[in-house]
């Protein structure tokens, strides 16, 4: 990419360094917005994979709430109305369990 930059002026004088001057100037800006897009791109793919194990992990957490949500209400019920000893007055013991008649 770098091109000869002539060592005297006789070669091509003082326009022929002003447009070499000007030409790697141009090819150092290209290089520059070419190594950007590369790391922006770089940079998007590490931000779709860091937010898909993210995504993974809310959606297994809230999986886990819900069957915490769930295991507490039975939980609840149990120590509400254990069938072993339940009081005459609790719907859910033996006292009130409905016989065929």
């Amino acid at each position: 990419m770098l091109s000869e930059v002539p060592t005297s002026t006789e070669q091509g004088g003082i326009p022929s360094l002003v447009k070499g001057i000007v030409t790697d100037f141009r090819d150092l800006i290209v290089q520059q917005f070419d190594f950007a897009k590369t790391e922006l791109k770089a940079d998007l793919r590490k931000t779709g994979q860091a937010s898909l194990l993210l995504i993974t992990g809310v959606v297994t957490a809230c999986l886990g709430v819900v069957l915490l949500t769930l295991m507490l209400v039975h939980l609840l019920h149990w120590l509400r109305c254990p069938r072993e000893w339940s009081p005459p007055g609790c719907p859910c013991g033996p006292a009130t369990a409905s016989s065929p008649e």
